[in-house]
């Protein structure tokens, strides 16, 4: 009966309006299932004389830790201990082994020689609910892929080289008709100089004695008429 009636007079001084507001931090920020949390309140430049932690439920308070540094040093559990919860030094307060029910509003209540000092945090948990399993498809695929990547490759490199080869043959015949004509279009004559010795063609071959019924004509050096000058 003590009890509940300490409880209830530190919360009805808490809404004293010479009261202090102070932060709670908590680390980790967002813990998971069935990690721990330690909820750490702001310090104070006063002698704490006593701190109470709550747990709220709705409009509902329930005491989790009260301890009280004078006259004599003590610490109380509440109804909303149940055995997760550790006070730490400078009021700290840890929770271990955390699921969804733990989630919710904390409230710290300092006594201090000059102030009152209240806090409050929300303790938000994550459930991980993410499972990973092994699969041997990425692998696969992974490996399909460079495949197809490669051969692709080896396609475009003979497509491009196939291009090339037919762009080398085109050009060679393009110009082959462009040297022979040069070649036929220069008179023999053109090249002869003063002084130079004629050059024989087959245009400067002569008439030679008409051939014989049923013999064949044979070409000496005698039928070769220089070329004119």
């Amino acid at each position: 009966m003590a009890q509940v009636l300490s409880s209830c007079f530190f919360v009805a001084h808490s809404q004293d309006a010479g009261n202090v507001t102070i932060r709670i931090e908590l680390l980790p920020k967002y813990p998971k299932v069935g990690d721990s949390v330690k909820l750490i309140p702001e310090l104070t430049d006063w002698a704490v004389t006593s701190c109470l932690w709550l747990r709220s439920f709705g409009t509902h308070n329930y005491r989790i830790f009260l301890h009280e540094f004078q006259p004599n040093d003590k610490i109380t559990k509440g109804d909303g201990h149940d055995g997760k919860q550790f006070l730490l030094q400078y009021c700290d307060l840890l929770i271990t082994k955390l699921n969804m029910r733990d989630m919710g509003f904390y409230k710290i209540i300092k006594t201090t020689t000059g102030e009152t000092e209240i806090g409050e945090a929300f303790l938000q948990i994550l459930e991980d609910t993410e499972v990973v399993t092994p699969s041997l498809d990425p692998p696969k695929r992974k490996e399909r892929v460079d495949t197809v990547v490669t051969v692709a490759g080896i396609l475009v490199g003979c497509l491009i080289g196939a291009v090339l080869v037919v762009s080398l043959i085109s050009c060679q015949i393009t110009k082959q008709p462009e040297g022979l004509g040069s070649g036929e279009g220069r008179s023999p004559h053109s090249s002869s100089k003063p002084g130079s010795q004629p050059r024989l063609s087959i245009h400067t071959l002569g008439p030679g004695p008409a051939p014989q019924p049923g013999s064949q004509q044979r070409l000496s050096i005698h039928t070769l008429v220089p070329a004119p000058q």
